[in-house]
C-alpha cells in the first residue's frame, strides 16, 4: 500500500466514523480526487477530496477539474497532503494551493471528528490569525489604553487597529502575539474552516478552455451528445480527470444560484475499452445518489454489443432514444425511469 493509500484509508474512516457517506475512487485511476464525502444530516457541506503527498506538485489542471466537479455537484474542494515543496505541513494550519485549502491529515481529523479548527493561515509572509475586535476593544477599555496609543505600542497605524477591531484584518504571527503581551490576553478566534472552503469555490465560474481535450476518436460522439442536450435546453460539461465523462444540467438564470444539475455520467464509445473501466464504472454508479443526481452511461448507436454493460448492471441510454426528448422535464424522466427500472 502506498503512503497516498494509507492517507485515503485513514481519510475515508474518519469520515466514516463521523456520519458521511463516502465515495471512493482508486487512486491508479489518475483522477482529480480521490474521494466525495456526503453527511448524512445533508446539513454539513459536502466534500470533495484529493490526496497528495506534496500539495505543490498537482498539476493545474487537476485543481481546475477538482473546483469544476465541486461546482457542479454544489460541494467544496479540499486538498489532504504531507508538505508541500519547503516543509511538512503543521497541525492546525491551513495552507492555499491555487486558491484552493490544503491541510495534514491530523488537521482534518481534529475538524471532522472533534471539532476542532485550525488556528491559521499559511500564506506569503508567514502565518495569519483571526482576530476577536470585540475582545480588542474590551482589554484596551480595561487597561485604559486609547486606540491610538495601542496603534504606538504596536508599530501600526489607528487605521490597522480599527481594522482588527472590526474583523477586517487578519493578523500576522508578530502582531497576535505583541497584541496578547500587551493586552494580556490571547485575542486570537479559530477559523472557520467550513466557511474559509466555501470562500474558494463561491466565486468560481465554469470556463469553456478548461474542458476537456476533445480528440478525433470521440470528437463526432461529444458533438452529437452537445446538440441532443442543447435542444432539450440543457447544458452539457464533459470533463478531462474527473470519472465522470460528463454532466448535464440546468444553467441558472440568475448570477450565483446553484445549478440544477440532472445527469452525472459516463460514455461508452469504444467497443475494446478496457473490463477494468466497466467494472469501476459499475461500481460507482450505484452510488450516484451521494451525489442527490442520476447515473446513466451513454452508449454509442453504432455499439451493438452491450453484454458487458448489462454484465454489469450499469445503467444506460443511447443517444437515439435522447434524440426524442424535447425540454428538460422530458430528459430528466426519461432518464429517472431508465437509472431505475
Amino acid at each position: 500500500m502506498s503512503f497516498c493509500e494509507e492517507i485515503v484509508v485513514h481519510t475515508v474512516q474518519v469520515l466514516i466514523n463521523s456520519n458521511y457517506h463516502v465515495i471512493e475512487y482508486p487512486e491508479k485511476l489518475d483522477l482529480c480526487f480521490e474521494l466525495i464525502a456526503r453527511h448524512i444530516s445533508g446539513k454539513t457541506p459536502s466534500l470533495v477530496i484529493k490526496i497528495v503527498e506534496n500539495i505543490d506538485n498537482i498539476r493545474s489542471y487537476y485543481l481546475n477539474e477538482l473546483k469544476i466537479v465541486s461546482h457542479l455537484i454544489h460541494a467544496l474542494p479540499l486538498l489532504i497532503g504531507v508538505k508541500n515543496r519547503r516543509n511538512n505541513l503543521i497541525d492546525g494550519i491551513i495552507y492555499l494551493r491555487d486558491n484552493l485549502i490544503s491541510v495534514n491529515l491530523p488537521t482534518f481529523t481534529q475538524v471532522i471528528q472533534n471539532p476542532i479548527l485550525p488556528m491559521a493561515i499559511a500564506k506569503k509572509g508567514g502565518f495569519f490569525y483571526n482576530i476577536d475586535g470585540d475582545k480588542i476593544v474590551r482589554l484596551r477599555s480595561d487597561k485604559q489604553i486609547t486606540q491610538k496609543k495601542l496603534a504606538e505600542q504596536m508599530d501600526l497605524s489607528s487605521k490597522a487597529i480599527g481594522s482588527y477591531e472590526k474583523g477586517r484584518m487578519r493578523a500576522s504571527h508578530e502582531h497576535a502575539e505583541k497584541l496578547k503581551n500587551i493586552l494580556g490576553e490571547s485575542v486570537v478566534l479559530p477559523l472557520d474552516f467550513f466557511d474559509i472552503l466555501q470562500d474558494t469555490i463561491s466565486s468560481f465560474k465554469l470556463k469553456e478552455n478548461l474542458q476537456r481535450r476533445i480528440t478525433k476518436k470521440t470528437q463526432e460522439f461529444m458533438k452529437e451528445i452537445n446538440e441532443i442536450v442543447s435542444d432539450t435546453g440543457l447544458k452539457v460539461y464533459w470533463t478531462r480527470t474527473s470519472p465522470y465523462d460528463l454532466f448535464i444540467y440546468d444553467e441558472p438564470e440568475e448570477e450565483n444560484t446553484p445549478i440544477d444539475y440532472k445527469l452525472v455520467g459516463g460514455t461508452k464509445i469504444d467497443p475494446n475499452e478496457d473490463k477494468a473501466i466497466l467494472e469501476f464504472k459499475s461500481r460507482f454508479f450505484p452510488n450516484i445518489s451521494v451525489l442527490q443526481a442520476d447515473g446513466v452511461i451513454i452508449v454509442n448507436d453504432e455499439l451493438l454489443d452491450i453484454d458487458q454493460i448489462k454484465e454489469y448492471r450499469i445503467p444506460y441510454i443511447f443517444p437515439k432514444e435522447l434524440r426524442e426528448l424535447e425540454n428538460p422535464e422530458q430528459f430528466h424522466k426519461k432518464i429517472k425511469k431508465r437509472v431505475y427500472r
